[in-house]
């Protein structure tokens, strides 16, 4: 059984200690832009559900009315941006290299 002494035990609680400390840097250290995240997860979450729901009247469309198309398309045009942004702001927050929060649009 490993004890409080064994050297693997203190690496693994020294490198858990050292993420925490750097994701406590990361947060404290940048100014995260909130509004910016916020749009970003917003439109990722209404372009979902304007796809779900332009589908669902698509498929329970029988008047051969594209109300449910247009729908659709609306969600996709608003999901794009919202899935790219929300992509960046969640890898800036987690410390992935390469992604900030600068290049999230200024709200």
């Amino acid at each position: 059984m490993l004890g409080m002494t064994d050297p693997a035990h203190i690496d693994h609680v020294l490198a858990e200690s050292s993420r925490h400390q750097s994701m406590h840097d990361v947060l404290g250290q940048r100014n995260i832009p909130w509004k910016a995240v916020a749009l970003a997860f917003s439109l990722l979450a209404m372009g979902v559900f304007a796809m779900i729901a332009g589908l669902v009247i698509w498929a329970g469309d029988t008047n051969g009315s594209k109300h449910g198309m247009a729908l659709f398309l609306l969600g996709v045009i608003v999901f794009i941006p919202g899935s790219y942004h929300s992509t960046i702001a969640y890898k800036a927050f987690m410390g992935r290299p390469g992604f900030s929060f600068s290049t999230l649009p200024d709200v």
